[in-house]
């Protein structure tokens, strides 16, 4: 004799199962707060006044598909700066991104963006100096 496999009572124990573990889990939140980890970004062997940032922003792609292309490039006292860790801020989305530079000072990011009108906004790249950081932020 073989025993029916019964979609509905399988269901309904998974639901009581995990209906406990949800709340459990959401109850010891810290007042609904959600803590999300700092990016962080390696410090470069150079004073923020000897470093040159230059960040540009095009939008490629069509309707519904576009992409935000971010290329940065860093330099210290004129020679490019090879592994430096930059920190990309798109204005839509929570968390920072982290790009490094190659032997030339180039870092290149992408993000899609699924919009209709070409879409608009702004990045924020940041660079870690060895006593401040300096950010630069460009609208497109």
């Amino acid at each position: 004799m073989k025993t029916k496999f019964r979609l509905n009572v399988m269901k309904n124990l998974f639901i009581l199962f995990l209906a406990p573990l949800m709340f459990v889990a959401c109850s010891t939140d810290d007042e609904g707060e959600v803590v999300v980890p700092e990016l962080v970004i390696t410090v470069i062997d150079c004073p923020v006044k000897d470093i040159v940032m230059t960040a540009e922003v095009k939008v490629t792609g069509s309707t519904g598909r576009w992409f935000v292309n971010v290329t940065v490039n860093i330099t210290c006292m004129g020679e490019p700066v090879n592994g430096a860790e930059i920190m990309v801020k798109y204005g839509w989305i929570t968390l920072p991104t982290k790009i490094k530079t190659d032997e030339e000072g180039n870092a290149k990011g992408k993000r899609r963006v699924t919009s209709h009108p070409k879409p608009t906004g702004k990045v924020t790249v940041t660079i870690e100096g060895e006593d401040d950081s300096k950010t630069e932020t460009i609208e497109f």
